[in-house]
């Protein structure tokens, strides 16, 4: 079992868990509030289950042909996450303390970069882009305060 063990069966079992576990919950909220939570997570489950069926599937058709490495392993399909995510959580920390517009600019061309992505033009571009739209969309257009910080 543990050589079908890989990061799509792993996520595919915490999804089903997850879904479970919160459908469970979701049977103490009133019967009108229970719909859209449960719809969520039936949807949630029944990915899930076919994640983890095509992760099992593409594992033992690499056992069959003979392709599965040792040493590639779980671990080292993490790790890839587990970076971007920290990326992210520095993103988050990073709105409240140098405000939206300059954390969402940095957090966007270091995960491209992240990314492997290597043009500046590009890195400039989309970062640029994207900062212009949030700023019309969101500023201009509905009116909101998004978070300043020290910087603004």
């Amino acid at each position: 079992m543990k050589k079908y063990l890989t990061l799509d069966v792993v996520i595919g079992m915490l999804l089903i868990l997850f879904s479970g576990w919160f459908w469970y919950l979701s049977l103490a909220f009133p019967e009108a509030a229970q719909m859209f939570p449960q719809l969520f997570l039936t949807v949630t489950f029944l990915l899930s289950v076919l994640l983890l069926i095509s992760g099992v599937a593409e594992q033992s058709k690499r056992i069959k042909k003979g392709e599965l490495r040792e040493g590639a392993g779980f671990l080292k399909q993490f790790i890839l996450p587990c970076k971007a995510y920290c990326i992210m959580v520095l993103y988050i920390i990073g709105i409240r303390s140098i405000g939206f517009f300059v954390a969402t600019t940095v957090f966007m061309a270091a995960f491209m970069y992240f990314l492997k992505v290597r043009k500046p033009f590009i890195l400039l571009g989309v970062t640029a882009g994207m900062d212009l739209f949030l700023y019309v969309m969101f500023c201009m257009g509905l009116k909101l305060s998004l978070p300043a910080g020290i910087l603004f």
